[in-house]
């Protein structure tokens, strides 16, 4: 491996440097996951699915598995996640105008 594309290095491969380290601080590309709900989903049901989740996170076996993954787990909030959501479509959405990305036919 030559480099990670995250921010920081990952707990998997703490000997692997960053792009930026490498010389590449504007490249930044990390996978992240979420869950997503319905339109109009009841915010007590949002609060009640982001606790299970945030208690799962916390879970040493679950947490462990996902470390050993190469994954860093990271519970936010309903309104931590939006705002990542809208900054990273923003961020590509700018990507793909400026490259002249197009779907294929």
């Amino acid at each position: 491996m030559l480099a990670a594309a995250s921010d920081i290095r990952t707990q998997v491969l703490p000997q692997v440097p960053t792009l930026a380290e490498e010389g590449f601080p504007d490249t930044h590309a990390e996978n992240w996951y979420g869950l997503l709900a319905p339109a109009n989903t009841p915010p007590a049901m949002i609060s009640r699915l982001n606790a299970a989740v945030t208690a799962a996170l916390k879970d040493s076996d679950v947490h462990d598995k996902l470390v050993k993954s190469g994954a860093t787990p990271a519970a936010t909030t309903p309104a931590e996640f939006a705002a990542l959501l809208k900054d990273e479509l923003a961020r590509w959405g700018k990507v793909v105008r400026e490259k002249g990305i197009k779907p294929e036919s």
